[in-house]
């Protein structure tokens, strides 16, 4: 995946970095949000995973949705939610950038 090194949301822009490992929060972590400086953190450590650096960056992005609406969602159902959404989209390979194309399933 190419992660971008910033998106807009809301009207911010809200930068990604990549990261070691320790500069995240722990160890046990893969990415971070903090809301005050609008960033997204990820682990770009070597021996990560490209798909799970992919689906921490989906991870982030819900919860920084979580964070700015204020919604009532546990981390355990957030993480849920974003590990089933990627998985749809990668196993899919979705693209979303052309919505009016209708594609025949195969």
């Amino acid at each position: 995946m190419n992660i971008p090194s910033e998106i807009i949301f809301g009207g911010h822009v809200v930068r990604i970095r990549l990261l070691s490992n320790e500069d995240i929060v722990s160890s046990d972590y893969t990415g971070s949000y903090i809301d005050r400086e609008k960033l997204i953190r990820l682990d770009n450590s070597p021996d990560l995973p490209e798909s799970v650096q992919a689906e921490t960056f989906m991870h982030e992005i819900d919860e920084m949705i979580k964070h700015t609406f204020s919604l009532d969602i546990s981390h355990k159902d957030l993480t849920v939610m974003s590990e089933a959404r990627f998985a749809i989209i990668r196993n899919n390979k979705l693209d979303f950038t052309d919505t009016r194309r209708w594609v025949e399933p195969k």
